[in-house]
């Protein structure tokens, strides 16, 4: 799938750990959401590296990378942060966007989900979604 479909999923996530704890916790719904990890940093997250990554959790979650100028696109649509910061020993790390961005079946932003929320709290608004998606 082109990077471009991506923004016309139900659910963009980048909280994995959350959407797999939901996952194994409810075994209803999971796979009636099409999750998303977004990668920030095309340059390193090549498709082999986020399927490796993205093997230690849930199987719904789908990598998604793309040449540079296709993830600032997303990134400039969905108004995600990102920034390259040096270490020491010439590598780098991404401080970026900790967010969850929450679609509905016709592609429109319906909230988000923040690392900071309580884990009750993000399984209610998935479920919400879910229940939603029904009517």
């Amino acid at each position: 799938m082109p990077i471009e479909s991506a923004t016309k999923t139900a659910i963009n996530i980048t909280a994995t750990f959350t959407m797999t704890r939901f996952a194994e916790r409810t075994k209803v719904g999971a796979d009636r959401l099409n999750v998303l990890f977004i990668t920030v940093d095309p340059e390193r997250d090549t498709p082999k590296q986020l399927a490796l990554y993205l093997s230690s959790f849930d199987p719904h979650i789908i990598g998604r990378s793309g040449s540079t100028s296709d993830i600032t696109k997303v990134m400039t649509e969905y108004r995600v942060y990102a920034r390259k910061v040096p270490l020491k020993d010439g590598d780098y790390t991404v401080d970026h966007t900790a967010a969850g961005y929450m679609m509905n079946a016709k592609g429109q932003f319906v909230g988000m989900m923040t690392y900071q929320e309580p884990e009750a709290i993000t399984r209610d608004k998935i479920r919400k979604l879910l229940d939603d998606a029904k009517s």
